[in-house]
């Protein structure tokens, strides 16, 4: 079989594999045990599989590339019976030469109330929150690590942010493009720019209405706040 066909069949491989494996049910269709496992994924294929199996598994599981290369996978017995037949047809076929990148995201609620309050302890994040927002205070929300490969769409679900993120090389340059929701409170944001490998940017900044419910989930007070989006990346790309 030709490299291409390969590539192609890979979707579809992963949808017959999962698809004709249904969760147990019981007399009220109960829920999958879900377990986590890792597995060792052929060089230059794990991005490829955490996207399609996290968007095979939609909110029944999830699947994460470990710093070792290895893939962690908390899913059903249904999803792990398929994973030895997917490994095995990877097992042989050909490395995508792809640009791979690391991606640290920070979300910060901003709030420019004459007051400099902070939970951040990063000089670097500091400094590039401070060329935009100089008066006002931080909370740092929340934080992720997620990795993505070019032309692939990476997605992870946090406690307060859900977001899909992907990357495009192109002039030589990578293109990040981001789209998020928050979780628990109304927030949404769709951007995308160029990115400096190992740098903290701005990839984005929305601005909302906390009330009195969304605030005491987030642990702030009520009001008006910026929603500021910081990402670092570190890629293969020379």
């Amino acid at each position: 079989m030709s490299p291409l066909i390969k590539l192609i069949s890979l979707p579809l491989l992963m949808l017959a594999l999962f698809s004709c494996k249904p969760y147990a049910t019981g007399g009220d269709a109960a829920l999958p045990q879900l377990a986590l496992h890792t597995y060792k994924i052929p060089t230059g294929m794990g991005e490829q599989v955490v996207y399609l199996l996290n968007n095979s598994m939609k909110n029944d599981g999830s699947a994460q590339l470990l710093p070792n290369g290895h893939l962690a996978l908390v899913a059903s017995p249904a999803i792990h019976g398929g994973m030895d037949e997917l490994l095995v047809t990877l097992k042989d076929a050909p490395a995508l030469q792809t640009v791979n990148g690391q991606m640290e995201f920070w979300f910060v609620l901003s709030r420019n109330n004459g007051q400099q309050e902070s939970n951040l302890d990063d000089p670097e994040l500091i400094s590039a929150l401070a060329q935009i927002t100089p008066t006002r205070n931080w909370h740092l929300l929340e934080k992720m690590t997620i990795h993505a490969a070019e032309g692939s769409l990476a997605s992870a679900r946090g406690n307060y942010i859900n977001l899909e993120y992907s990357l495009k090389k192109q002039q030589g340059s990578l293109m990040a493009s981001l789209d998020l929701e928050g979780v628990g409170f109304r927030t949404s944001l769709s951007t995308q720019l160029y990115i400096q490998p190992d740098k903290y940017v701005i990839l984005g900044e929305t601005s909302m209405e906390l009330d009195e419910m969304e605030s005491k989930k987030l642990g702030v007070t009520e009001g008006q706040y910026s929603l500021m989006v910081v990402i670092k990346t570190r890629t293969n790309m020379e």
